[in-house]
């Protein structure tokens, strides 16, 4: 092996001594090679010049010859190019003429297939016309008025049951999920046409004997006069129905900030009413009130003016006074006993707003005062909260009812009691299908006597609608009146915040009963101050509707926080959009303030005509309200069945009795 660098010189030189000879060997060739074709050229050179005279002049005249050709082929050709053009032009003057017959033909085919459309419209109005004009011939007679109406009932129903499940997923766990569609079907089958005419031939022509069917044509009459007024009206139900969807979903997803967190709706309330730091208790509750810049951004004045518009284009002046009309109550009767609870509780607003200011050494008594001076006006006496414990609500709840005859147990209510992210934050009875489908939504958890009566309210929803017994589908259904709704689910709500519920159920030692029970006595003024608050949406509901023009009502409110409630903080938000009423249940608020009424003639009632001290524990509650209440659903209005109830109108009276005597 060599090493590197060193390389073998004497077989290189060889192999560069071969290609050298090759390389000249080739030069040689090439020389002879050139040397040859040089001889050959100059013979044939010389031979050439002789015969170079003779081809000269056959040239010459050969080129002449294809000069002419040439010619006479150019000649040709220009002829053929002047038909080919003069026959082009013709041929597009042809495709102009054809495009003008094809468009032409297009035309008259789409008038053909236009008149061929409207003749076979025309036809099948033609039919319609003729096969209403023999109908409207033919008499009418009960049984076909009956069969139409059990056909669109059965059909109605299932669509507002479809409608109804919709906005329980909605209200349980998809906040933002749009009931357009659903709510679409349900006005179709509510406008139809059909059973409108047949209604309305009824009415025209009396021929409706039977007092039951004659009171089911009725009712739905009054129903669905207002779906074939206008397309106008029609318009502006689709307008606010949008709106309410959308609201509705603001206020159910709203979560408050505080510091730095976000907090429900409950766990606020428990601030304001527990923590004895008020600059905490403030913060916590303008947190609260957050919600209300949202609901007016996202378009709370137009909703209110949009229900206006509707209200007129159906002949009332405001939305409030048609939602008094389709409720059956007469403003201005029942604006006299607004006012007559109003005045009778002046007196008490004005003690109890001095009582809190000396109990907190405050000067001013602000929204996020009122409700931490009543819950330590009552701590300092005995701490409630202790005695209505979460963990006892549901055994109590069951209990109480059971005992008033009621087995909750056997009824099969589906309810959702506990919060969680994307659930409504309030309390709710779906009355789906009475008496099939009846749920509650809560959001049970914390200790307090609030929980505990709101869940006596909402089951006492859900009894009425388990034990409507109707044969009949028009009146298979929770009253349209909704007092009357709320005066069943108050009659057990009411119960309560009474001595015998304190005594029977809440294993209160003899002492603190005691105390609780002189406290309570005292706290007749607190009770009609808080009752003042019911008012105070009433009072502004009104204002709403009869101001729609304003673009902001917050000031609007606060005038009437300050004639109700008293002296108005700093900076007032937007607090009235806490309210979710105003958007999913408008003119409603009063029905709480009358179901209060309804549930204490009630009380007075049963007592009366079972001959029972108490309605709690009392087994004869049961049987009597199934009977003479809710078995009726949607039979009776609101006065008739009062008067079949109690015997009597309804006043304010049992109201303010039982306020004075619950304790």
């Amino acid at each position: 092996m060599k090493p590197k660098g060193q390389t073998n010189q004497k077989p290189l030189k060889k192999i560069m001594q071969t290609k050298e000879n090759d390389v000249m060997t080739r030069v040689s060739n090439v020389i002879a090679l050139w040397c040859f074709v040089f001889v050959s050229l100059s013979g044939v050179t010389a031979s050439a010049k002789g015969k170079t005279t003779h081809a000269k002049a056959d040239k010459s005249s050969k080129k002449t010859n294809k000069v002419k050709t040439l010619k006479a082929q150019i000649q040709t050709l220009e002829k053929r190019m002047k038909r080919a053009e003069s026959m082009m032009a013709r041929a597009a003057k042809a495709l102009a003429l054809a495009e003008g017959v094809v468009k032409r033909a297009k035309t008259t085919l789409a008038a053909v297939k236009k008149m061929k459309d409207s003749s076979r419209l025309a036809l099948k109005k033609a039919h319609k016309a003729l096969k209403k004009e023999i109908a409207s011939q033919r008499p009418l007679t009960q049984v076909e008025v009956r069969f139409q109406i059990d056909d669109w009932e059965i059909r109605e129903r299932a669509a507002y049951v479809a409608y109804a499940h919709v906005e329980w997923k909605k209200y349980t766990r998809a906040p933002k999920l749009s009931t357009k569609k659903v709510y679409g079907k349900l006005t179709k089958i509510r406008s139809e046409k059909k059973i409108f005419e047949t209604l309305k031939r009824a009415r025209k022509e009396g021929i409706l004997k039977d007092p039951v069917l004659k009171h089911r044509a009725q009712m739905l009459w009054d129903r669905l006069r207002e779906f074939h007024l206008s397309d106008k009206a029609n318009a502006l139900r689709k307008k606010i129905h949008a709106l309410e969807d959308k609201l509705n979903g603001i206020q159910a997803s709203h979560r408050a900030v505080l510091g730095g967190k976000k907090v429900s709706n409950r766990d606020l309330r428990s601030i304001i009413r527990r923590d004895p730091k008020r600059s905490k208790r403030e913060q916590a509750w303008r947190a609260y009130a957050t919600v209300g810049p949202r609901v007016l951004k996202g378009g709370f004045m137009k909703l209110v003016r949009a229900r206006n518009a509707y209200a007129k284009s159906l002949g009332f002046p405001t939305y409030f006074h048609y939602r008094y009309s389709k409720l059956h109550l007469h403003p201005e009767k029942m604006w006299k006993i607004y006012e007559k609870l109003r005045l009778a509780s002046e007196d008490a607003y004005l003690k109890t707003a001095a009582s809190y200011k000396e109990l907190l050494k405050i000067k001013k008594v602000y929204p996020w005062d009122r409700r931490y001076a009543a819950f330590y006006q009552t701590k300092k006496v005995v701490d409630l909260d202790k005695y209505f414990a979460p963990k006892k609500l549901l055994p109590i709840l069951f209990r109480g009812y059971k005992e008033m005859g009621f087995a909750l147990k056997q009824l099969n209510i589906l309810m959702d009691l506990y919060p969680r992210p994307g659930k409504n934050q309030h309390a709710y009875c779906f009355d789906i299908d009475p008496p099939y489908d009846v749920r509650i939504l809560a959001n049970v958890g914390q200790s307090g006597l609030r929980a505990y009566e709101t869940m006596f309210h909402e089951m006492g929803h859900a009894v009425h609608g388990k034990f409507v017994r109707q044969d009949v589908r028009t009146f298979r259904a929770l009253p349209d009146e909704g007092f009357l709704n709320e005066g069943s689910a108050n009659f057990f709500g009411n119960l309560v915040d009474t001595k015998d519920f304190f005594q029977r159920y809440l294993n209160i030692p003899k002492k603190d009963l005691q105390k609780i029970v002189a406290m309570k006595k005292k706290q007749l003024n607190s009770r009609l101050y808080t009752m003042r608050w019911t008012l105070l949406w009433m009072y502004f509901e009104r204002d709403l509707y009869i101001n729609a023009n304003v673009d902001d009502p917050t000031s609007m409110f606060w005038a009437r926080y300050r004639q109700f409630q008293g002296d108005v903080p700093p900076n007032p938000p937007p607090y009235w959009g806490i309210l979710i009423h105003f958007v999913s249940h408008p003119i409603y608020y009063q029905n709480y303030l009358l179901a209060d009424m309804l549930a204490a003639q009630l009380h007075e009632a049963i007592r009366q005509k079972t001959g029972a001290k108490n309605v709690l524990g009392n087994p004869k509650v049961g049987p009597f309200l199934k009977k003479n209440f809710f078995a009726h659903g949607r039979r009776y209005r609101w006065d008739e069945l009062l008067k079949k109830i109690t015997g009597k109108p309804l006043t304010a009276d049992a109201y303010l009795r039982a306020l004075k005597h619950s304790w």
